[in-house]
């Protein structure tokens, strides 16, 4: 057991309200900040948060058990800032189902995965995948958070346990 269907859940209300906090103090930037080159890994503010995006969705098709598709992590795939709000909206909403779904035996389920990035099958239990997405996420939005604070632009908390709509 690596990890529990709670943590799902609160993991995809913690990722719902931080990716509404990143969009939401990006939003307001013209296109020509948000493409920016910051030096950041993957250049620009808006080419990380699409990156984020594109992971999300290739390990959601992984969990589904659909054949992931392939993409160069180069290329921008939202290329509208306006598609790629909707894009993370989409997600996020199929995260949030996800932590409605799943259960201990579906965690722990393992994924074969033939990967010509390992060079072999994998076998790799759901929970993992589910929480490289968190923490995927995670990393690389604290790279923009990062960014937003050099520009003067505070993005406030980010802790797990203040979520403002937390139970807790």
């Amino acid at each position: 057991m690596l990890i529990m269907p709670g943590y799902v859940m609160e993991m995809a209300a913690h990722n719902t309200w931080q990716n509404g906090v990143v969009f939401g103090l990006v939003d307001p930037l013209d296109d020509r900040e948000r493409r920016r080159e910051r030096g950041m890994f993957f250049g620009s503010i808006h080419h990380t948060l699409d990156h984020i995006a594109a992971i999300d969705r290739w390990i959601l098709e992984v969990l589904d058990g659909a054949e992931p598709w392939r993409f160069d992590m180069k290329e921008i795939i939202h290329a509208g800032w306006e598609e790629l709000k909707a894009e993370r909206q989409r997600l996020d909403e199929r995260i949030r189902k996800l932590g409605d779904r799943v259960d201990q035996a579906w965690l722990d389920a393992v994924i074969e995965f033939d990967s010509s990035v390992f060079g072999r099958i994998r076998k790799i239990p759901r929970g993992l995948y589910v929480t490289q997405m968190f923490s995927h996420q995670t990393h690389h939005r604290s790279q923009v958070f990062s960014e937003l604070w050099r520009m003067g632009i505070d993005y406030g908390g980010t802790d797990i346990p203040f979520r403002p709509d937390s139970p807790y």
